[in-house]
């Protein structure tokens, strides 16, 4: 039987919320309270309530002293990274298109051969024919 939307939204908030730690015990395989707490930067008894929260969801396992992602808790962040991943592609689009915008491009006007350039204002913004090319140069208003 499938997760029921209750307990998948539950696993995302908590993987969400300890994003920087799950991430650490994928990366790192095992670690123990003290090495995260190096390198997350957290009190040791913050990372321990974070910890228990992860095992009681049985996200994380320890086994002498070492914490580590269960299969479940890494399938549950690889498909949680996986459904993010196009909204941050998304999100960044408008910065990359504005930058895009401000970068010349060299262009070969012979592609344009035979073909029919338009132009759209504010005015006009469904554009208005200004040329066919055909001689390499494309004329304007």
């Amino acid at each position: 039987m499938g997760m029921n939307i209750e307990r998948g939204l539950e696993l995302t908030e908590l993987v969400v919320a300890h994003h920087e730690l799950v991430t650490s015990l994928r990366e790192n395989t095992a670690l123990t309270s003290r090495q995260l707490e190096g390198t997350l930067d957290y009190s040791r008894a913050t990372i321990n309530r974070h910890l228990a929260a992860l095992r009681e969801r049985g996200l994380v396992t320890t086994t002498n002293g070492e914490h580590a992602l269960t299969e479940f808790g890494t399938i549950v962040l690889q498909e949680l990274e996986e459904f993010c991943h196009p909204l941050d592609v998304s999100a960044r689009l408008p910065k990359l298109v504005e930058q895009l915008s401000r970068c010349p491009v060299p262009f070969e006007i012979g592609l344009l051969d035979g073909a029919t350039v338009t132009r759209a204002t504010s005015e006009e913004p469904t554009g208005c024919t200004i040329g066919t090319s055909g001689s390499g140069t494309i004329p304007t208003r």
